[in-house]
């Protein structure tokens, strides 16, 4: 369950998902992906938990997060 969040507010902690790496979305920094966190409108980097980091070693490139709403597409 990949989330997005920016170089400054950085790797999530989350409940029960250990992110381990963030990876540029297409187009970063000029991406319509915002960070995540409340009250940021930095430009995320999509931060991966350690699953989606070795499907990412190996060429998947479609991340989704927690809920249905979008996918996120990484360079």
């Amino acid at each position: 369950m990949a989330l997005a969040r920016c170089k400054k507010c950085g790797l999530p902690e989350g409940r029960t998902a250990v992110y381990v790496k963030m990876v540029k979305p297409v187009g970063y920094p000029d991406t319509a992906l915002v960070c995540g966190k409340a009250g940021c409108i930095n430009p995320a980097l999509i931060c991966l938990n350690e699953e989606e980091w070795k499907e990412y070693q190996s060429g998947v490139r479609i991340f989704s997060p927690p809920t249905a709403a979008c996918k996120f597409r990484a360079k």
